[in-house]
Protein backbone atom coordinates (compact mmCIF):
# COMPACT_ATOMS: atom_id res chain seq x y z
CA UNK A 1 0.00 0.00 0.00
CA UNK A 2 1.27 3.39 -0.93
CA UNK A 3 2.37 5.78 1.78
CA UNK A 4 -0.17 8.39 0.61
CA UNK A 5 -2.99 5.85 0.98
CA UNK A 6 -1.84 4.91 4.50
CA UNK A 7 -1.65 8.54 5.50
CA UNK A 8 -5.18 9.18 4.16
CA UNK A 9 -6.61 6.22 6.12
CA UNK A 10 -4.83 7.35 9.28
CA UNK A 11 -6.40 10.79 8.90
CA UNK A 12 -9.86 9.27 8.52
CA UNK A 13 -9.37 7.10 11.65
CA UNK A 14 -8.09 10.06 13.61
CA UNK A 15 -11.14 12.12 12.63
CA UNK A 16 -13.39 9.19 13.51
CA UNK A 17 -12.22 8.97 17.12
CA UNK A 18 -12.33 12.71 17.81
CA UNK A 19 -15.19 13.66 20.23
CA UNK A 20 -18.20 15.25 18.60
CA UNK A 21 -18.53 18.96 19.17
CA UNK A 22 -22.24 18.37 19.69
CA UNK A 23 -21.98 15.54 22.27
CA UNK A 24 -24.33 16.00 25.21
CA UNK A 25 -22.95 16.97 28.58
CA UNK A 26 -22.80 14.16 31.09
CA UNK A 27 -24.79 15.21 34.15
CA UNK A 28 -24.89 12.92 37.18
CA UNK A 29 -25.77 13.42 40.83
CA UNK A 30 -28.50 13.01 43.39
CA UNK A 31 -30.32 12.26 45.49
CA UNK A 32 -33.39 12.06 43.26
CA UNK A 33 -35.75 10.23 45.62
CA UNK A 34 -37.32 10.87 49.03
CA UNK A 35 -36.65 14.59 48.71
CA UNK A 36 -37.98 17.15 51.14
CA UNK A 37 -41.14 18.54 49.48
CA UNK A 38 -40.42 21.96 50.98
CA UNK A 39 -37.04 22.09 49.22
CA UNK A 40 -35.02 18.99 48.33
CA UNK A 41 -31.36 19.69 47.54
CA UNK A 42 -29.84 17.81 44.58
CA UNK A 43 -26.09 17.98 43.81
CA UNK A 44 -25.09 17.63 40.15
CA UNK A 45 -21.73 17.11 38.44
CA UNK A 46 -21.33 18.21 34.83
CA UNK A 47 -18.64 16.94 32.45
CA UNK A 48 -18.15 17.59 28.73
CA UNK A 49 -19.77 20.97 29.35
CA UNK A 50 -20.33 23.06 26.15
CA UNK A 51 -17.72 25.77 26.66
CA UNK A 52 -19.19 28.24 24.19
CA UNK A 53 -22.79 27.88 25.34
CA UNK A 54 -24.83 27.86 28.55
CA UNK A 55 -27.20 25.30 30.00
CA UNK A 56 -30.47 25.56 31.87
CA UNK A 57 -31.57 22.89 34.31
CA UNK A 58 -35.29 22.87 35.01
CA UNK A 59 -37.75 20.98 37.19
CA UNK A 60 -40.48 19.79 34.83
CA UNK A 61 -43.34 17.38 34.33
CA UNK A 62 -41.88 14.56 32.28
CA UNK A 63 -43.25 14.32 28.74
CA UNK A 64 -43.60 10.62 27.92
CA UNK A 65 -44.40 11.19 24.25
CA UNK A 66 -40.84 10.00 23.56
CA UNK A 67 -37.61 9.51 25.52
CA UNK A 68 -36.45 13.02 24.77
CA UNK A 69 -39.73 14.83 24.12
CA UNK A 70 -39.46 18.35 25.42
CA UNK A 71 -41.52 19.08 28.52
CA UNK A 72 -44.47 21.45 28.30
CA UNK A 73 -44.88 22.06 32.04
CA UNK A 74 -41.79 23.78 33.43
CA UNK A 75 -41.10 25.43 36.78
CA UNK A 76 -39.27 28.65 35.95
CA UNK A 77 -38.93 29.72 39.59
CA UNK A 78 -36.17 27.28 40.58
CA UNK A 79 -34.36 26.99 37.23
CA UNK A 80 -30.56 26.98 37.38
CA UNK A 81 -28.54 28.67 34.61
CA UNK A 82 -25.19 26.90 34.56
CA UNK A 83 -22.89 29.57 33.13
CA UNK A 84 -19.41 28.90 31.85
CA UNK A 85 -17.83 30.32 35.02
CA UNK A 86 -19.80 27.99 37.34
CA UNK A 87 -18.25 25.18 39.32
CA UNK A 88 -19.49 22.32 37.19
CA UNK A 89 -18.33 19.76 39.76
CA UNK A 90 -21.13 20.68 42.18
CA UNK A 91 -24.16 22.41 40.78
CA UNK A 92 -26.86 22.69 43.46
CA UNK A 93 -30.49 22.36 42.40
CA UNK A 94 -33.40 22.75 44.84
CA UNK A 95 -36.52 20.81 43.84
CA UNK A 96 -39.97 21.35 45.34
CA UNK A 97 -42.92 19.03 45.80
CA UNK A 98 -45.40 21.46 44.27
CA UNK A 99 -45.15 24.35 41.80
CA UNK A 100 -48.00 26.26 40.23
CA UNK A 101 -50.85 23.79 39.85
CA UNK A 102 -48.43 20.87 39.64
CA UNK A 103 -48.22 18.31 42.44
CA UNK A 104 -45.24 15.98 42.00
CA UNK A 105 -46.95 13.34 44.15
CA UNK A 106 -49.62 13.09 41.44
CA UNK A 107 -47.61 13.50 38.22
CA UNK A 108 -44.10 12.42 37.23
CA UNK A 109 -41.65 15.25 37.83
CA UNK A 110 -38.09 15.22 36.52
CA UNK A 111 -34.96 17.30 35.95
CA UNK A 112 -34.42 18.52 32.38
CA UNK A 113 -31.40 20.14 30.73
CA UNK A 114 -31.26 22.24 27.55
CA UNK A 115 -29.33 25.15 26.08
CA UNK A 116 -30.05 28.55 27.62
CA UNK A 117 -31.01 31.65 25.66
CA UNK A 118 -27.43 32.87 25.52
CA UNK A 119 -26.60 29.85 23.39
CA UNK A 120 -28.24 31.50 20.40
CA UNK A 121 -31.62 29.83 20.40
CA UNK A 122 -33.80 27.86 22.77
CA UNK A 123 -34.60 25.70 19.75
CA UNK A 124 -31.13 24.12 19.74
CA UNK A 125 -31.69 20.53 20.88
CA UNK A 126 -28.15 19.15 21.17
CA UNK A 127 -28.26 19.25 24.99
CA UNK A 128 -31.88 18.22 25.46
CA UNK A 129 -32.00 15.47 28.07
CA UNK A 130 -33.92 14.28 31.09
CA UNK A 131 -31.50 13.81 33.97
CA UNK A 132 -33.77 11.76 36.20
CA UNK A 133 -37.27 11.50 37.51
CA UNK A 134 -37.56 12.86 41.05
CA UNK A 135 -39.81 11.91 43.96
CA UNK A 136 -40.54 13.42 47.33
CA UNK A 137 -41.12 12.18 50.85
CA UNK A 138 -44.68 12.29 52.10
CA UNK A 139 -45.49 15.68 53.54
CA UNK A 140 -45.43 15.65 57.31
CA UNK A 141 -48.82 16.35 58.80
CA UNK A 142 -48.75 19.50 60.92
CA UNK A 143 -48.38 18.67 64.59
CA UNK A 144 -51.34 19.26 66.84
CA UNK A 145 -50.90 22.15 69.27
CA UNK A 146 -49.74 21.11 72.71
CA UNK A 147 -52.21 21.07 75.57
CA UNK A 148 -52.10 23.71 78.29
CA UNK A 149 -51.77 22.97 82.01
CA UNK A 150 -52.59 25.23 84.95
CA UNK A 151 -51.69 23.99 88.42
CA UNK A 152 -52.52 25.67 91.71
CA UNK A 153 -52.42 25.08 95.46
CA UNK A 154 -55.02 26.76 97.68
CA UNK A 155 -55.99 29.03 94.80
CA UNK A 156 -52.41 30.22 94.16
CA UNK A 157 -51.30 29.45 90.60
CA UNK A 158 -47.95 27.65 90.42
CA UNK A 159 -45.12 28.48 88.04
CA UNK A 160 -42.75 25.98 86.44
CA UNK A 161 -39.78 28.30 87.06
CA UNK A 162 -40.63 29.55 90.55
CA UNK A 163 -40.66 26.96 93.38
CA UNK A 164 -43.58 26.73 95.78
CA UNK A 165 -43.23 25.69 99.42
CA UNK A 166 -44.27 22.35 100.84
CA UNK A 167 -44.28 21.80 104.61
CA UNK A 168 -43.25 18.44 106.06
CA UNK A 169 -46.14 15.98 106.48
CA UNK A 170 -48.70 18.65 105.62
CA UNK A 171 -50.72 17.38 102.63
CA UNK A 172 -52.10 19.95 100.20
CA UNK A 173 -54.31 19.56 97.15
CA UNK A 174 -52.66 20.18 93.79
CA UNK A 175 -55.48 21.38 91.53
CA UNK A 176 -54.82 20.90 87.81
CA UNK A 177 -56.79 22.20 84.82
CA UNK A 178 -56.01 21.21 81.22
CA UNK A 179 -57.04 23.20 78.19
CA UNK A 180 -58.22 20.02 76.45
CA UNK A 181 -60.28 18.90 79.43
CA UNK A 182 -58.26 15.66 79.55
CA UNK A 183 -57.67 14.12 82.99
CA UNK A 184 -54.09 14.82 84.10
CA UNK A 185 -51.76 12.55 86.05
CA UNK A 186 -49.42 13.69 88.82
CA UNK A 187 -46.27 11.97 90.02
CA UNK A 188 -43.32 12.91 92.20
CA UNK A 189 -39.94 12.95 90.51
CA UNK A 190 -38.16 12.30 93.85
CA UNK A 191 -38.60 9.96 96.79
CA UNK A 192 -38.77 12.91 99.21
CA UNK A 193 -42.39 13.64 98.32
CA UNK A 194 -45.48 11.54 97.74
CA UNK A 195 -48.66 11.80 95.69
CA UNK A 196 -52.04 10.29 96.47
CA UNK A 197 -54.57 11.31 93.87
CA UNK A 198 -54.31 15.10 93.94
CA UNK A 199 -52.81 15.24 97.46
CA UNK A 200 -49.10 16.00 97.50
CA UNK A 201 -46.96 15.75 100.63
CA UNK A 202 -43.38 16.37 101.71
CA UNK A 203 -41.67 13.42 103.41
CA UNK A 204 -38.70 15.51 104.56
CA UNK A 205 -38.34 18.93 106.14
CA UNK A 206 -35.54 20.16 103.87
CA UNK A 207 -34.40 19.94 100.27
CA UNK A 208 -36.69 20.07 97.28
CA UNK A 209 -39.19 18.10 95.23
CA UNK A 210 -40.47 18.15 91.69
CA UNK A 211 -43.93 17.09 90.58
CA UNK A 212 -44.51 16.01 86.99
CA UNK A 213 -47.98 16.82 85.67
CA UNK A 214 -48.99 15.18 82.39
CA UNK A 215 -51.98 15.78 80.16
CA UNK A 216 -52.49 13.03 77.55
CA UNK A 217 -54.27 15.49 75.26
CA UNK A 218 -56.83 14.21 72.77
CA UNK A 219 -57.27 13.67 69.03
CA UNK A 220 -56.71 17.34 68.22
CA UNK A 221 -54.40 18.44 71.07
CA UNK A 222 -50.99 16.92 71.77
CA UNK A 223 -49.68 15.59 75.05
CA UNK A 224 -48.24 18.12 77.48
CA UNK A 225 -45.83 17.58 80.39
CA UNK A 226 -45.08 20.28 82.97
CA UNK A 227 -42.84 20.20 86.04
CA UNK A 228 -43.54 22.11 89.24
CA UNK A 229 -40.73 22.51 91.79
CA UNK A 230 -41.19 22.90 95.56
CA UNK A 231 -38.84 23.86 98.38
CA UNK A 232 -39.40 21.69 101.45
CA UNK A 233 -39.84 23.35 104.85
CA UNK A 234 -39.83 22.00 108.39
CA UNK A 235 -43.16 21.00 109.83
CA UNK A 236 -44.86 22.82 112.70
CA UNK A 237 -45.73 20.81 115.78
CA UNK A 238 -49.34 21.08 116.87
CA UNK A 239 -50.92 20.26 120.22
CA UNK A 240 -54.56 19.23 120.27
CA UNK A 241 -56.19 19.77 123.68
CA UNK A 242 -59.55 18.37 124.74
CA UNK A 243 -59.71 20.32 128.01
CA UNK A 244 -59.63 24.08 128.49
CA UNK A 245 -61.08 24.24 132.02
CA UNK A 246 -60.68 22.53 135.38
CA UNK A 247 -62.34 22.65 138.82
CA UNK A 248 -60.38 23.59 141.88
CA UNK A 249 -58.99 20.54 143.61
CA UNK A 250 -59.35 18.42 140.48
CA UNK A 251 -56.60 16.95 138.30
CA UNK A 252 -56.96 16.39 134.55
CA UNK A 253 -54.68 14.93 131.88
CA UNK A 254 -53.61 17.15 129.02
CA UNK A 255 -52.24 15.95 125.69
CA UNK A 256 -49.01 14.00 126.18
CA UNK A 257 -47.66 14.24 122.59
CA UNK A 258 -47.55 16.60 119.63
CA UNK A 259 -48.87 15.70 116.21
CA UNK A 260 -45.38 14.34 115.41
CA UNK A 261 -45.26 12.15 118.52
CA UNK A 262 -42.87 14.27 120.57
CA UNK A 263 -43.41 14.28 124.36
CA UNK A 264 -44.76 17.60 125.61
CA UNK A 265 -43.25 19.19 128.72
CA UNK A 266 -45.63 21.39 130.76
CA UNK A 267 -44.55 24.17 133.14
CA UNK A 268 -46.98 26.20 135.27
CA UNK A 269 -46.41 29.90 134.90
CA UNK A 270 -49.12 30.66 137.50
CA UNK A 271 -48.05 28.34 140.29
CA UNK A 272 -50.61 29.70 142.76
CA UNK A 273 -53.44 28.95 140.33
CA UNK A 274 -52.37 25.49 139.13
CA UNK A 275 -49.73 22.83 139.55
CA UNK A 276 -48.38 20.47 136.86
CA UNK A 277 -46.73 17.06 137.05
CA UNK A 278 -45.96 15.48 133.71
CA UNK A 279 -49.07 16.12 131.64
CA UNK A 280 -51.33 16.21 134.72
CA UNK A 281 -52.60 19.65 135.80
CA UNK A 282 -54.30 20.34 139.15
CA UNK A 283 -56.45 23.36 139.83
CA UNK A 284 -55.43 25.13 143.07
CA UNK A 285 -57.58 28.25 143.07
CA UNK A 286 -59.96 30.10 140.79
CA UNK A 287 -58.25 31.96 137.98
CA UNK A 288 -56.42 31.49 134.71
CA UNK A 289 -53.89 28.70 134.77
CA UNK A 290 -51.13 29.64 132.31
CA UNK A 291 -48.90 26.82 131.10
CA UNK A 292 -45.70 26.84 128.98
CA UNK A 293 -45.44 23.90 126.56
CA UNK A 294 -42.21 22.65 124.94
CA UNK A 295 -41.22 19.66 122.82
CA UNK A 296 -38.06 18.69 120.99
CA UNK A 297 -37.68 19.27 117.26
CA UNK A 298 -35.83 17.35 114.54
CA UNK A 299 -34.43 17.99 111.08
CA UNK A 300 -37.96 17.55 109.76
CA UNK A 301 -39.98 19.70 112.15
CA UNK A 302 -39.51 22.65 114.46
CA UNK A 303 -39.27 22.46 118.26
CA UNK A 304 -42.48 23.29 120.07
CA UNK A 305 -42.71 26.43 122.16
CA UNK A 306 -46.17 27.69 122.96
CA UNK A 307 -48.53 28.64 125.81
CA UNK A 308 -51.85 27.27 127.00
CA UNK A 309 -54.43 28.88 129.24
CA UNK A 310 -56.79 26.70 131.29
CA UNK A 311 -59.64 28.24 133.31
CA UNK A 312 -59.78 27.09 136.92
CA UNK A 313 -63.28 27.44 138.40
CA UNK A 314 -64.99 26.50 141.68
CA UNK A 315 -66.02 22.97 142.35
Amino acid sequence: MKKSTIAFLSLILAIGVMPSANAKSTIVGGPYTNLDPAGGVIHLNLTNYPKDKGLYIFQVVRNRASDNARPTVINMDNAVDVVTTANHADVVFTAVGKFGSTDCSVVECALWAQFDGASGSYQLTDEDQYLSSISFAAATAPANPADTIEASVNGAVLATNNPGTLVYRTPVTLTVKTGSGAAPTIKSSTADCSVTGNLIQALKGSGGCDFEVTSPGNTTISKKVSHYPFILAKGVQIVSQKRNSIKTGKTVALSAETNFGETISYTSVTKKICAVKGNQVTGLKVGNCNLALTAAGTSNYLALGTNLSVVVSKK
